[in-house]
């Protein structure tokens, strides 16, 4: 493999439904058979039909079964699929390795404070642990960028023109 075609992390708890909202076979779904109908793994799929191919073949108008991804009349993924172009891709990587560098210089100066974005905590196991008491202030850190996947590519490709001139 040469080339990153996406990341996708599966909820290990999956939201509930209704018993009465239940469309199915109940014994398929009991014997473990038959996967919950609001499971989807998701994350970001570079939006190149070969690869998405691979994930799961749609006709137009289809969405897939396990992922968040729809097809428009026009078969290219809906606004809402978790796609993105491959050169948004490679801007959200370089952001990511700045941080990471950012975080180990900061890690190695012996200056690593904890203080989580709160949104994060919903995928966190650890919420417990990294919840703060309110009494105390609240000490979570703002995000430096919010929004939709498009504001914040937006935002990502305004800094990445500013940086380099």
């Amino acid at each position: 493999m040469d080339k990153v075609g996406g990341a996708f992390f599966a909820p290990i708890t999956p939201s509930a439904i209704s018993l009465a909202d239940f469309r199915g076979d109940i014994d398929e779904l009991l014997a473990g058979r038959l996967a919950s109908p609001s499971f989807k793994y998701r994350g970001l799929a570079v939006n190149q039909t070969e690869y998405l191919d691979e994930l799961e073949r749609l006709s137009p108008k289809e969405g897939a079964a396990f992922y968040q991804v729809k097809l428009t009349k026009d078969g290219v993924p809906t606004a809402n699929s978790d796609t993105i172009d491959p050169d948004d891709l490679a801007l959200l990587m370089k952001r990511n390795r700045d941080l990471l560098a950012q975080a180990g210089q900061q890690i190695q100066a012996g200056h690593f404070p904890i203080r989580p974005v709160k949104s994060a905590l919903q995928y966190s196991a650890f919420k417990d642990v990294i919840r703060f008491d309110k009494i105390l202030g609240d000490r979570y850190q703002i995000p430096e960028m919010t929004g939709s996947k498009k504001e914040i590519l937006k935002q990502l490709r305004e800094n990445e023109d500013r940086d380099n001139g």
